[in-house]
């Protein structure tokens, strides 16, 4: 299609004929954005309006397009509809010069009937799109403002005289098994006529089980009797066939029906828990140009990892969507394309969230969203929320669009979590709500409103566990509040996946988000919080989330009856539609293997099943049991519970008949023996040096550290950070002394950590004692000055040389894990390469640390070990946390001539305050006095 851009908002006169149609155009592709071919920049941004806010008007210097192609019309007797499925931010069209007319609502979709100005044989289009209009003051969502045809366009060739519009609705009746549709014919054009319909209805699997005829002022009903019906996980569809004036109109209808019953949600009579996630249009690239078949993949992935629910974030889908939702079996909140975000933003309101919500002079834009996000899919049966739109305040002109929403449809939920915070001196009207709805809610809102005995409305978190970066971590802790209450229906972790741009390749992806175009206002990277990276890998969040959410639930697990409590958190699939699989893990070793089918186990029922013991466990200090949940032989969950889980023992060092040798030079040691040298910085409590057969082990010294490279969801702490001096703390000696005792030498040091200008950050005692064999033993104490904030982490950074690149260790694996942040492992032994700790998190940051270790070994290519035994975190990363600090792109990371080891007594947790509540304590590093005991020990190159 040809392109032109325009500087500039046109006054749409004949001037602007006369100067925009004859302008050269170049060539674009549609649907797509013209910020990625080559006109104008992205912008990402957030909550702030991208312009300035004075409503009705846009700046002068709005950028504008104009597209124009020609195409061939070999008849008129017919009636044509030009059709825009996405015009961002609105739509002038002219065919042949003439203007055929105007619309808005970036989201959905536009049709103009264009008949009177086509002409047999050649025609020409041309569509006016600006990036800014008065719609934009109520379409401010958290993505890339990109401007064009984004969607695709077609012309609709129909007869003269035609069907415009049916409603379907459907009635269950789960006792009797019976199912009842209804069809009603609303509109007909070009006027009102009775035209003969005919229909028939098609079984699921492919028989005709009812036919006839009617006009179109006619009702039909039709009983369908053993009826199958629809739910997310038995997407049944019937086929109704409708023929009209020679067309025909072919309909997938899933039987089912919404009621709302002691504050659960009930389809087809049965309580339903929505797992959900908030789907925002991005593709690979990063522009929101969407096809069917990336939609098909989108949709099939999110059922693998246990998703149930999705939220239109923040606006209706194109109709493939919801097509393939119905086929697929999603259950889907369907929001309007309506957000006014930026109004909390502006100069001395008080964040006044009401200021277009309750100011009647927005009435008719807001109702005229909502109507569009309603009428044109109210027949999709993955349809079970009408959303009055996102962030946007409350007040008279939503209770209006409520009402509205009502009238249209009283068969779905209506949904608008801004009711939450209502009209201050002002009655509010929550009649038409059909859930208490909270985004990112702390816990104890959850807790309250779970709890609450004075409405019937079951409690909704619209968005929650913002996935950004390395997390989230709190899944499973609202997850369990939704078992544990009936009253809590579910929700919808923000979002699927990244949004970040490549301007690399798809084998060697460079990912830029905001202000990396060079716009002035942005908001940086808090695009790319998706449980799915763009190129859609799963990343470590997306197989918590999975396991989590695992259809079959590992309860507990009773050695002395020798039997496993399963839970079937499904709400219409029998357990004998999973493969199930038991493994024992003893001391981290996996012993026995058990396959447990079949087995039988009602939807949303528990039962006890007979296992294996192995006797194995007795002696043994962790016994944990792993349950994998398969289905057509995919995996859709893994849990485990621990039998015992004991602190490790540290292995005993075995005597040594001599005595390591010790010379000393200034503050250094100088501790020899028969096989090792290491040289021991007194004053920073480093090894400078470490020879194992003469052969140097690390590249610099290595150094104790309480900082980590802040996560994404660290950005409301690091501030905190920053001014305890956490980065940059270094130690100072206040007591040293080194002693002979049998056959090792023992080395007592007290620091303080300290920064310039502040007070000593916390005191920190360590005995080491090292035998002839070059073992070491370490115990570090310490005590932190209660005034400063929680530690990151506390640790100490092996700096090896880069020849070291295996790890094998019994821990939590094979992914990352930390506190909050662990259900995608599993607790066992683990080998690995150091390329497979990789996280390539967009924006670099904390990352590949295992949690509760209790030893880990790392390798070089020559056969040198270093293990480390005692619980303990560890990650071997190519890069420092110094540079994953400092680097804002992963793709700006070096590799550096070293694998830094880094031991942690402790790490924070991960949570997900990004945009969610604060980290629960039990995973904060709250404490104020620890001990960590370790022992190290080296081995040398094989010979």
């Amino acid at each position: 299609m040809g392109f032109s851009v325009l500087s500039f908002c046109p006054t749409v006169t004949g001037k602007f004929f006369q100067e925009a149609f004859t302008e050269s155009y170049d060539r674009i592709s549609v649907p797509g954005v013209w910020q990625t071919e080559g006109f104008d920049l992205p912008q990402y941004i957030n909550v702030s309006y991208p312009i300035p806010f004075d409503p009705p008007y846009v700046p002068n210097d709005t950028p504008c397009g104009v597209y124009r192609r020609q195409f061939q019309i070999e008849q008129t007797d017919a009636r044509f509809y030009l059709n825009l499925e996405g015009a961002d931010s609105n739509c002038f069209v002219w065919i042949n010069r003439n203007f055929v007319g105007y619309d808005q609502v970036s989201h959905s979709t536009s049709e103009f009937d264009v008949t009177k100005y086509l002409q047999v044989g050649v025609n020409e289009i041309q569509i006016l799109v600006m990036k800014w209009c008065d719609g934009t003051y109520f379409e401010d969502q958290d993505k890339w403002r990109m401007s064009g045809l984004f969607r695709p366009v077609y012309l609709l060739q129909r007869p003269t005289m035609h069907l415009t519009s049916y409603q379907l609705r459907t009635l269950t009746d789960p006792k009797k098994g019976n199912g009842t549709l209804m069809v009603s014919f609303q509109r007909f054009t070009p006027i009102e006529v009775s035209l003969p319909i005919s229909y028939e209805l098609f079984h699921p699997d492919g028989r005709l089980i009812a036919k006839g005829e009617c006009y179109s002022e006619q009702q039909i009903n039709l009983d369908v009797e053993d009826c199958l019906f629809w739910t997310a996980e038995t997407p049944k569809l019937y086929t109704l066939l409708l023929t009209c004036n020679g067309e025909y109109f072919k309909e997938k209808v899933g039987f089912r029906a919404l009621t709302i019953k002691n504050r659960k949600l009930l389809l087809n009579g049965t309580p339903i828990k929505l797992y959900g996630v908030n789907y925002h249009d991005v593709n690979q690239q990063g522009t929101p140009v969407m096809t069917r078949e990336q939609l098909r993949a989108d949709l099939l992935l999110m059922k693998k990892l246990n998703v149930n629910t999705v939220r239109t974030a923040h606006y209706p889908k194109s109709p493939d969507f919801y097509e393939l939702a119905d086929e697929i079996g999603l259950y889907v909140i369907n929001e309007a394309d309506l957000e006014c975000h930026g109004v909390v933003n502006l100069y001395d309101t008080e964040a006044n969230y009401q200021l277009i919500a309750n100011d009647p002079t927005f009435e008719k834009p807001i109702m005229d969203r909502v109507i569009r996000s309603i009428l044109p899919y109210q027949n999709r049966s993955s349809i079970i929320m009408w959303s009055m739109g996102n962030e946007s305040g409350y007040g008279v002109n939503f209770e209006k669009a409520q009402a509205l929403a009502r009238k249209l449809d009283d068969s779905r939920l209506i949904h608008n979590e801004r009711s939450i915070e209502p009209v201050i001196d002002q009655v509010n009207d929550f009649s038409n709500l059909d859930v208490i709805s909270q985004m990112y809610p702390p816990l104890e809102d959850v807790h309250r409103h779970c709890q609450r005995s004075d409405t019937e409305k079951p409690f909704f978190m619209c968005e929650y566990s913002h996935a950004m970066g390395n997390g989230p971590g709190d899944l499973k802790t609202y997850f369990d509040l939704i078992q544990q209450y009936d009253s809590f229906l579910g929700g919808c972790v923000w979002e699927w996946t990244d949004h970040a741009i490549n301007r690399g390749t798809l084998e060697t992806p460079s990912y830029l988000y905001g202000g990396d175009f060079g716009e002035k206002y942005h908001d940086g990277n808090f695009c790319v919080d998706g449980l799915l990276t763009p190129d859609r890998q799963l990343t470590v969040g997306a197989l918590e989330y999975r396991n989590i959410h695992s259809p079959i639930q590992l309860i507990a697990v009773d050695e002395e009856l020798q039997e496993v409590t399963l839970s079937n958190i499904t709400a219409f699939t029998a357990g004998s539609a999973f493969n199930l699989s038991l493994e024992w893990y003893i001391d981290g070793k996996k012993t026995v293997y058990e396959v447990m089918n079949p087995f039988i186990l009602e939807p949303g029922k528990s039962c006890s099943l007979p296992i294996t013991v192995p006797t194995t466990i007795h002696g043994a200090h962790t016994v944990a049991v792993s349950l994998s949940v398969y289905k057509n032989d995919e995996l859709y969950g893994q849990q485990q519970l621990f039998l015992k889980k004991e602190k490790m023992r540290l292995p005993r060092t075995a005597h040594h008949n001599d005595a390591p040798q010790i010379s000393v030079k200034g503050t250094e040691l100088i501790i020899k023996g028969e096989s090792f040298i290491y040289i021991y910085q007194l004053a920073k409590a480093a090894f400078t040096s470490v020879k194992i057969n003469q052969k140097e082990l690390l590249e610099r010294p290595t150094q104790f550290s309480i900082w980590r490279a802040p996560t994404d969801n660290d950005r409301n702490l690091v501030n905190k950070w920053k001014a305890a001096g956490y980065a940059e703390m270094s130690l100072e000696i206040r007591k040293k002394d080194w002693k002979f005792v049998d056959d090792h030498l023992l080395i007592e040091t007290s620091y303080r950590g300290v920064i310039p200008g502040l007070q000593p950050i916390f005191t920190m005692h360590i005995q080491l004692k090292i035998n002839g064999a070059g073992v070491i033993n370490q115990k570090v104490s310490v005590e932190k000055n209660p005034i400063f904030p929680d530690f990151p982490r506390f640790g100490m950074d092996w700096p090896l040389n880069d020849t070291f690149s295996k790890v094998s260790y019994c821990g939590y694996g094979p992914y990352e894990s930390y506190p909050d942040k662990h259900y995608a492992a599993m607790f066992g032994i683990y080998e690995m390469e150091i390329e497979e700790f990789d996280q390539p998190y967009i924006k670099p940051q904390e990352y590949g640390n295992r949690w509760q270790c209790d030893w880990v070994s790392i390798k070089n290519h020559q056969g040198s070990t270093m293990t480390v035994y005692g619980n303990s975190n560890f990650s071997a990363l190519p890069y420092s946390q110094a540079q994953l600090t400092e680097k804002s792109h992963h793709y700006e990371l070096i590799k550096e001539n070293r694998t830094w080891f880094n031991l942690s007594y402790k790490q924070n947790g991960i949570g997900s305050h990004s945009c969610g509540p604060y980290l629960e304590d039990r995973f904060r590093f709250m404490e104020d006095t620890f001990d960590w005991n370790i022992v190290i020990t080296f081995k040398g190159e094989n010979r």
